[in-house]
C-alpha cells in the first residue's frame, strides 16, 4: 500500500504541474537526448561531463524507446519513487520490525519534497534510490555465510551512484565499517565491493580519460569548491557570476575547456582556505548546519499565494518532526550494529557538503533514511499501547 501510495502522489504531481525544463533539469535532459540522438553526451553548454552523468545514462534507453520527452523522464521519476518506498519498508523492517517499516514507507508517501522533487528532472530522485539500495545490500551482508554476493551488489550501487553523484563518495565507509565487521570473508567481501564498484565507473572513467587526459567523475569538482570556498561565499548557492572570478569565468572556460578551467578555480579555492583558514571552517560549520536547516519561506512567499504558502509551512513542520523524531529513534538504536551502518551513511553523505555550498534538495537523499530512525519511536509508542490494552 505505502509503494502504491507513494507512486500515485508523485504520479499526479509530476503530470499535473511539471517543473519546467531549465538550469540543472535541463542539463540532464539535453545529456540524455543527446545521447538518444548522436551517440554523445553534451549538455546545453556543450560540455561533456560537467553534470553527473548517471541520471542522464538512465534516461537514455527510455529516450530510445519512447522518445526524449520530459514526461518520460517523469515517468521512470515515479517508478524510482516506487523503488525507493520498497528498499525503505525493507530497511524499516530490518531495524525494528514490519510496524516501523510500513510507517517509515507511509511517511515517505506524504513527504513533501520527496513529492516535490519528482516534478523535476533531477538526478536526486535516482540518488535516493541507489543510496538506499546500497543501505540495505550492506545490511544485508551480515546475513550471509558467503557475503560477496550482496557485496558485488552494494559496489554496484555505491559506483552507480557516484555517476549519479558524486557527492556519495564517502558513504563507502558504511560499506567498509560493515565488512570488517564480519566475522569471516572480509577481504573477499572487499574485493567484490570494489568489483562492483569499478564495473560501474571503468567505462565512464576510460570515456573521460580519453577526453581529458585523465579519469574523472566530473569536471565541476573545482567549480564547485570554488563556489563554497571564495570571498562571496555564504553556505548557500552563489552564481559564479557573483565571485571574483565571475568576469573571467566564459573566456576561462572558453580558452581552457571545462576540466581545466574548473582545476584553475580548484587552485583558487584552495589558495582562498589556506589564506583563511578560520573563515573557511566557519563556513564549513555553516553548511553542515544548513545541510539539516528547515527550509523557512520568506514572508514574500507566504503572501504571494496562501495554498502556497501552506503548504510550505507543512513542509517545515514536517521536516522538524522527522528531524527530533529522527535522532530519538536514533538515540533509541544507538546499540544496533544495522543502525551505526546506517549512522555513518548519513554523516558520510552529510560531511562532504562541508567542502561546497547547499542547496536544499542536496539533503533528500538522506531524509528517507531520516524517516526510517523517526518511525521506530512511532512503532514502540504503538507497541507499548498495545501491550497496556
Amino acid at each position: 500500500m505505502a509503494v502504491a501510495l507513494t507512486m500515485a502522489v508523485r504520479a499526479l504531481a509530476a503530470f499535473a504541474m511539471p517543473a519546467p525544463l531549465e538550469s540543472d533539469a535541463l542539463a540532464y535532459f539535453t545529456m540524455a537526448r543527446s545521447f538518444a540522438e548522436d551517440g554523445a553526451m553534451v549538455d546545453q553548454f556543450g560540455q561533456n561531463a560537467f553534470y553527473s552523468p548517471g541520471y542522464p545514462m538512465l534516461l537514455v534507453p527510455f529516450f530510445i524507446a519512447f522518445g526524449a520527452f520530459a514526461n518520460v523522464a517523469l515517468a521512470i521519476n515515479v517508478a524510482l519513487s516506487g523503488l525507493a518506498c520498497w528498499l525503505l519498508i525493507k530497511i524499516g523492517t530490518r531495524l525494528a520490525g514490519p510496524v516501523a517499516g510500513v510507517i517509515a514507507g507511509l511517511a515517505l508517501a506524504v513527504w513533501l519534497p520527496g513529492i516535490f522533487g519528482a516534478t523535476f528532472v533531477h538526478k536526486e530522485s535516482l540518488t535516493t534510490a541507489l543510496v538506499l539500495a546500497f543501505v540495505q545490500l550492506t545490511l544485508g551482508l551480515r546475513d550471509k555465510a558467503k557475503p560477496e554476493g550482496y557485496a558485488v551488489m552494494a559496489g554496484a550501487a555505491y559506483g552507480f551512484g557516484l555517476l549519479a553523484g558524486a557527492s556519495s563518495i564517502l558513504i563507502a565507509a558504511g560499506a567498509l565499517w560493515t565488512i570488517f565487521r564480519l566475522a569471516r570473508h572480509e577481504k573477499a567481501a572487499l574485493l567484490a565491493f570494489g568489483g562492483g564498484a569499478l564495473f560501474c565507473l571503468v567505462p565512464w572513467l576510460t570515456y573521460t580519460d580519453s577526453l581529458f587526459g585523465k579519469p574523472v567523475l566530473t569536471t565541476n569538482s573545482g567549480f564547485n569548491l570554488y563556489l563554497g570556498n571564495n570571498p562571496a561565499a555564504t553556505g548557500r548557492f552563489v552564481s559564479i557570476a557573483d565571485t571574483p572570478v565571475g568576469p573571467q569565468w566564459q573566456s576561462l572556460l572558453a580558452n581552457h575547456g571545462e576540466a581545466k578551467a574548473s582545476e584553475a578555480l580548484r587552485a583558487d579555492a584552495r589558495d582562498w582556505i589556506m589564506t583563511n583558514p578560520v573563515e573557511a571552517a566557519r563556513l564549513a560549520a555553516v553548511k553542515l548546519g544548513l545541510f539539516w536547516a528547515p527550509n523557512i519561506p520568506d514572508t514574500q512567499e507566504l503572501t504571494a499565494s496562501p495554498a502556497i504558502g501552506a503548504i510550505r509551512l507543512v513542509d517545515v513542520a514536517q521536516h522538524l518532526i522527522i528531524m527530533v523524531l529522527g535522532l530519538w529513534g536514533l538515540w533509541q538504536m544507538r546499540r544496533r550494529e544495522d543502525a551505526w551502518t546506517v549512522t555513518i551513511v548519513i554523516a558520510a553523505f552529510w560531511g562532504v557538503h562541508a567542502l561546497t555550498y547547499i542547496i536544499t534538495r542536496y539533503r533528500d537523499p538522506m531524509m528517507p533514511l531520516m524517516i526510517v530512525f523517526a518511525a521506530i519511536p512511532v512503532a514502540n509508542w504503538l507497541a507499548s499501547k498495545r501491550q497496556v490494552a
